[in-house]
């Protein structure tokens, strides 16, 4: 008797575990929230998406109800990759999204992380042209 439960729940585990897998991957989109601008990073050539070079993401523009396609990489430090953001190309413009610096005498909210837009110049380097606070789902 105890063998036959025991082969009844082995059983419905293994059925039932698709269904949780398939679960689980629904909510792996990374994405940003804020104010004007959602972004949502939703594919990547690697195995863990916060470690990773080549990443794609949606923009969601909300002023100008636009959506813009882009490739950007992680922004990793330390050893063990830590995350510390993501940088997107899309022609002129740069979309940098990072958490805030965690020193000892900054007030800075950590579940907050910010978007920097920067937009290239003349010369080879970029201008800040917007920047907004929302919150990032990992």
């Amino acid at each position: 008797m105890k063998i036959k439960l025991i082969f009844i729940i082995m059983l419905a585990l293994f059925y039932t575990f698709p269904c949780t897998v398939n679960a689980q991957v629904e909510f792996e989109q990374v994405n940003f929230i804020g104010g004007a601008y959602n972004i949502y990073i939703n594919d990547s050539d690697c195995q863990v998406l916060t470690d990773c070079k080549k990443v794609k993401a949606e923009i969601v523009d909300k002023g100008k109800k636009k959506k813009y396609s882009v490739f950007g990489e992680t922004i990793t430090t330390g050893f063990g990759h830590n995350l510390r953001g993501y940088n997107f190309y899309r022609g002129k413009y740069k979309y940098e999204i990072y958490r805030p610096e965690t020193r000892l005498n900054n007030q800075s909210d950590l579940s907050k992380w910010v978007l920097t837009i920067y937009k290239k110049n003349g010369r080879e380097g970029f201008n800040k042209i917007f920047s907004e606070e929302g919150e990032m789902n990992i």
